[in-house]
């Protein structure tokens, strides 16, 4: 980091601290966010040594979704997951969440797995705050037609799974808004959701067990049930 200007020294160290908002972060944003300008941050990207801004904000995504093969998380991965679940940046999609959420007429859950568990605990917190919501509790179940508008939260560490792939879309047939909490935004749920609610946490697997702490989808469904009571 010595080739880095004061100004360039002060985007850096914003990127190490609001990583996880980087990938959605124009050149202007990070401009703006850190009182310079955007031709700095372009000077700053190409001394890092990307040819772009995009490719930029592309390796920070793939860094930021990168799967370990350890056991648990660390705690103090999970605290700093959490710390990112508490800025103004994830504030703002926290709000415009639950405005949406404030609009539909029934709340549907929808997790495997593990997930299943928080998808369960997701319907009953939304109950006790006195909203119709309700857990599938067979992916595999299809029905023809609903009574919009209704929500569809889905609960996928990976976001790849193929069940809840082929459920999503089978909802989303039908008109439902479906609203993704997974690990990371770069995965086949992320990119057929209407919204998504990341909380970037390595995924860790034993033997094809998942292991990841299910900590920051409580946190966020914990959130979103506060906000929309």
């Amino acid at each position: 980091m010595k080739n880095l200007s004061e100004k360039e020294l002060i985007i850096y160290n914003y990127v190490l601290k609001h990583k996880v908002q980087i990938p959605y972060m124009s050149v202007r944003d990070l401009a703006r966010a850190t009182f310079t300008s955007n031709a700095t941050v372009l000077r700053f990207v190409k001394k890092l040594g990307y040819d772009s801004y995009l490719e930029f904000k592309y390796e920070i995504k793939k860094e930021l979704s990168k799967p370990t093969t350890g056991g648990k998380n660390d705690r103090k991965e999970i605290f700093h997951c959490l710390q990112q679940l508490n800025t103004e940046y994830y504030n703002q999609k926290l709000s415009k969440v639950s405005n949406i959420l404030k609009k539909q007429h029934q709340l549907l859950f929808l997790g495997i797995g593990n997930s299943s568990y928080v998808a369960d605990y997701g319907a009953r917190i939304f109950m006790t705050h006195n909203h119709h919501a309700f857990k599938i509790q067979d992916p595999y179940a299809r029905i023809n037609n609903v009574q919009l508008p209704v929500a569809l939260i889905v609960l996928s560490v990976s976001g790849n799974t193929d069940e809840v792939i082929e459920s999503v879309e089978h909802w989303k047939s039908l008109g439902v808004t479906v609203i993704a909490i997974t690990s990371n935004s770069d995965n086949r749920l992320s990119r057929i959701s209407d919204y998504i609610l990341p909380y970037y946490l390595n995924e860790q697997r034993i033997n094809d067990i998942d292991f990841t702490s299910q900590i920051p989808p409580m946190f966020i469904l914990e959130e979103l049930a506060e906000r929309v009571s």
